[in-house]
């Protein structure tokens, strides 16, 4: 049972759109049915993990996860996003999300916005750029991790 609908997410679907479709019908599936929510979460992850192995499987899932974020309809959006944030095919684009939102406000342009009684603007400007540098520092470390992790699995591949 699990094959056929494996075997059915790609039928007749050329595009991400149409995809990102039947990705979010089988969301709301799982979300709607109780007793099958595990084992379609299950098909979800494997037709993702599907996607990202093909030639050209990362881009396409961040594809995918752009047409999911950017989904404006309604009763769409709210599996939408539970997609994006359950699935883990799309963990680096959340972390991808955060990064872009929060490098378009800079520290100057917030600090004169707050308000409040006896606000140390230049303890909390201090504030944050420490932690903008340990947050930076992690995630570089995080990715030449994950550098290093894809290297050897090239080279076994070999």
């Amino acid at each position: 049972q699990v094959r056929i609908v494996k075997e059915d997410a790609w039928a007749g679907r050329k595009n991400v759109k149409d995809l990102a479709c039947h990705i979010v019908d089988l969301k709301r599936a799982a979300v709607g049915i109780a007793a099958c929510s595990e084992l379609v979460n299950k098909v979800i992850d494997e037709l993702l993990l599907d996607i990202k192995r093909q030639k050209g499987g990362a881009k396409k899932v961040a594809k995918l996860a752009i047409t999911l974020n950017e989904e404006t309809r309604c009763e769409m959006k709210a599996f939408a996003q539970m997609l994006l944030a359950e699935h883990d095919a799309f963990k680096g684009y959340a972390l991808a999300l955060r990064n872009e939102k929060t490098l378009r406000v800079t520290i100057e342009q917030l600090l004169p916005a707050l308000e409040g009684d006896m606000l140390n603007q230049e303890a909390l400007e201090n504030f944050w750029k420490g932690f903008e540098a340990q947050y930076w520092s992690l995630v570089n470390a995080g990715l030449a991790e994950d550098d290093v992790a894809e290297d050897t699995h090239k080279q076994t591949q070999r």
